[in-house]
């Protein structure tokens, strides 16, 4: 019998400071490079940023993870 991977729950952020297209395109690639990240999006409108995670990193270490990410480039991560 086989079993079918778990569905994960795709992780998202309100970012403070985008301002542009080209904001969201620098916090999308930086998201991309992070271990345990399938895809991310981010859009200039809505201001968030969302994140496929590929289950190879534990949920809450990849939020941790993408915070200091998106705050190491420069912008805000805001509570929901």
């Amino acid at each position: 019998m086989n079993a079918e991977p778990a569905v994960r729950a795709d992780l998202e952020l309100r970012v403070g400071g985008i301002t542009c297209a080209g904001c969201a395109a620098t916090i999308r690639d930086g998201l991309l490079q992070l271990p345990g990240v399938a895809s991310a999006g981010v859009s200039p409108v809505t201001h968030r940023a969302v994140l496929r995670p590929d289950g190879t990193v534990d949920p809450d270490d990849l939020e941790m993870m993408a915070q200091a990410a998106i705050m190491g480039l420069g912008y805000r991560v805001v509570p929901a």
